[in-house]
């Protein structure tokens, strides 16, 4: 039967498999010498090594042939024979001669390996859920199909508007040593950016610029066997995509009915310290109607910053401090 383990394997003592659609559990049984168990377990649940970019994370030991089934529980005790001596250790504790029996016990894991186009890996899951908000028009943009005149509705009363679907998009990450704790903090709001777009659809197949918002992130630091800790990371994202034929906006797009409004083709906005105010120059100026980004008139950014969500799965020691370049 083979193995990859390094420690010598002194006999297989047994193999059974317990196969289900959606789950499968093997369990082997194996005799080392006592003296390794120590060694055997490193192997079992290995000190974290960087995989790529990014995390350092806790990946245990797999089935000999078989990624996808990982070592979840190993059970030890004194290999059961006829004559199996026990004596004392440097350190006081038992011994036996004839080895010991081992049993490791394999299962498909709830998470699997998910690989970025940044060249990041992380254990995870992902889930979805729908969702959606009425999103309120303003009624005067519109008119009644029968008005052969096209007479804006007047009536006041008349709630227009449109439901916008949306996405809650969960990732789960396990066994997460050094979480880029600064990094979640800085991105909280934003959604994602334009020089992001290959990581981001790499992430959440389908998306398009600023169509994701970060919600934030829940953690739990959770105990290992050897002593270390680390963290479970549930990172919330909400998707809004809203579409107007064949065009599509995400979370900085709001309606606008076609009006006259001051506006400017020469400059950005004026000051005037006596009203403190900013005004554009009384230009006279059509406006087409449409789903169009809203600014804010103190910094001329959108409601919501774009920002690098690549920089959410990187290690916490890759820090670096955010800095939006993207209008």
């Amino acid at each position: 039967m083979a193995s990859n383990f390094t420690v010598p394997i002194l006999d297989y003592l047994g193999l059974s498999h317990n196969v289900q659609r959606d789950s499968q559990t093997t369990t082997q049984v194996i005799r080392i010498s006592w003296q390794q168990i120590g060694d055997l377990l490193a192997e079992c649940f290995p000190e974290p090594n960087p995989r790529g970019r990014g995390w350092t994370m806790l990946v245990p030991h797999s089935f000999p042939g078989s990624d996808w089934l990982w070592l979840n529980n190993v059970r030890i005790e004194p290999f059961q024979s006829d004559s199996n001596p026990c004596t004392l250790d440097s350190n006081g504790l038992p011994s036996y001669t004839n080895g010991a029996q081992v049993t490791l016990e394999y299962i498909i894991p709830q998470a699997n390996f998910i690989r970025l186009s940044t060249g990041q890996q992380y254990i995870g899951t992902r889930k979805q859920t729908i969702g959606g908000q009425f999103m309120k028009m303003p009624w005067h943009g519109f008119f009644w199909e029968d008005d052969e005149h096209r007479s804006p509705i007047q009536n006041e009363d008349v709630r227009v508007g449109k439901f916008i679907p949306t996405i809650e998009h969960t990732v789960s990450c396990l066994y997460v040593l050094n979480p880029p704790f600064r990094a979640i903090a800085d991105r909280i709001g934003c959604v994602n950016s334009e020089a992001s777009a290959d990581f981001t659809k790499s992430l959440i197949p389908g998306i398009e610029t600023a169509e994701l918002l970060f919600i934030g992130c829940d953690g739990e630091r959770k105990p290992m066997f050897n002593g270390k800790s680390a963290w479970n990371l549930t990172f919330k994202f909400s998707q809004q995509t809203i579409k107007d034929g064949v065009n599509r906006y995400g979370w900085n797009h709001f309606y606008r009915t076609r009006r006259a409004l001051p506006c400017t083709t020469e400059g950005p906005l004026t000051y005037d310290p006596e009203t403190d105010e900013y005004s554009f120059p009384d230009v006279p100026h059509i406006v087409d109607p449409g789903w169009v980004r809203i600014l804010s008139c103190f910094n001329l950014k959108p409601i919501y910053p774009p920002a690098d969500f690549s920089k959410l799965f990187d290690s916490d020691d890759d820090y670096v401090p955010y800095v939006s370049t993207e209008e």
